[in-house]
């Protein structure tokens, strides 16, 4: 089985300071990176989800509201003149 070229590098650069003791800061580094990036990444999924779900429950209430006013059309006190062809 082969490893895809994506996750080698990834993995080579993720672990570069756990394998030689010059070269650590690069690991804590890399750590905290992948940290943000996914924090990140939740809260842009959950705030989505959130503003979604509150998009369609305002939809609902305002398309379930009846109203309580009808327009009631008056008659006209004059015929409507034909259209000239």
């Amino acid at each position: 089985m082969q490893i895809p070229y994506e996750l080698i590098l990834g993995w080579r650069y993720t672990r570069a300071g756990r394998t030689t003791r010059r070269n650590g800061f690069i690991s804590f580094i890399s750590g905290v990176s992948m940290l943000g990036i996914s924090l990140g990444v939740a809260a842009l999924i959950i705030v989505l989800s959130v503003m979604n779900g509150f998009q369609k429950e305002v939809r609902d209430r305002m398309l379930s509201i009846e109203t309580p006013l009808m327009k009631e059309m008056k008659p006209l006190r004059r015929p409507l003149l034909p259209a000239r062809v």
